[in-house]
């Protein structure tokens, strides 16, 4: 019986021998086949991170294609001569200048401003046509910048002393004449039948005009170029008169039923503080 035994447990011995071997072998060729997976995952990981780098280089560079391709192009057609054959007002110029506004960086608006400023300024009085054409090119540009880009060069270059501070002030002062003498004026002055939408529009002029006037450093935003033969200065007071002449002309320009709605009351109080 005790033979019988042990040849049983012999058995079991060596039957369970060849499972655990069995099993060892198997469990090794899953390790081997689980660790060629994760290198290739691993691999296939780099890849995709290097073509995804690739990728956002090439998309990187194409963007900055565009971008200066729309600066490029929005500044040669802004000055080109048949779109400045009339500076007053400068219609032809506006479409491009927009566009060169919105496109451009603060950086790259304060810098064009600049550089035309300059050469309004250093142009002799026999080449007296070419500097204003430079001047109405940075005052359109000025004057068209979204107020977002707009606050942000004033802050940049005059509350934190930036390189083109002297710029930012004659920035400021183009922006405010030209919103004025094209914008606003053109609304309250140009339009024969009157509405909803022209006061809108007039009172978010004029809101870019009081925002500049009302600047602690407002007195500073002047423009002297004796070659053109050009002194402004910035009037705070001014505001006041502008701001009844437009409630006057909207209060009896607007037909009652239109003037008797809330939004059109709410807007005509933007004239009164």
């Amino acid at each position: 019986m005790a033979k019988r035994y042990l040849f049983l447990a012999t058995s079991i011995f060596l039957v369970s021998g060849c499972g655990l071997e069995r099993l060892a072998r198997e469990t090794k060729n899953e390790v081997v086949v689980s660790n060629q997976t994760q290198r290739d995952l691993l691999e296939y990981m780099r890849k995709t991170h290097m073509l995804t780098e690739q990728l956002r280089d090439l998309t990187t560079k194409m963007e900055q294609g565009v971008h200066l391709q729309i600066l490029t192009v929005s500044l040669e057609q802004m000055f080109n001569p048949t779109n400045t054959a009339v500076l007053a007002p400068p219609t032809r110029m506006m479409p491009y200048a927009e566009s060169f506004a919105k496109e451009a960086t603060e950086d790259e608006l304060i810098r064009i401003i600049h550089v035309l400023w300059q050469d309004a300024y250093s142009k002799p009085k026999y080449l007296k046509e070419s500097g204003q054409t430079s001047l109405v090119g940075l005052s359109t540009i000025a004057a068209l910048t979204p107020e977002a880009k707009a606050r942000n060069i004033l802050h940049l270059q005059i509350e934190e002393r930036g390189r083109f501070e002297d710029a930012a002030y004659v920035f400021a002062l183009a922006r405010y004449a030209f919103t004025r003498d094209y914008l606003f004026h053109s609304t309250i002055e140009g339009m024969k039948y009157l509405n909803k939408g022209a006061l809108r529009d007039c009172t978010q002029h004029f809101s870019v005009m009081k925002y500049l006037s009302e600047l602690p450093y407002a007195d500073r935003f002047e423009l002297n170029l004796p070659s053109l033969d050009i002194e402004e200065k910035l009037d705070p007071k001014e505001l006041r008169l502008l701001a009844r002449k437009a409630k006057r002309r909207f209060e009896n320009g607007l037909d009652q039923q239109t003037l008797g709605t809330v939004e059109v009351q709410e807007l005509l109080k933007t004239f009164e503080s």
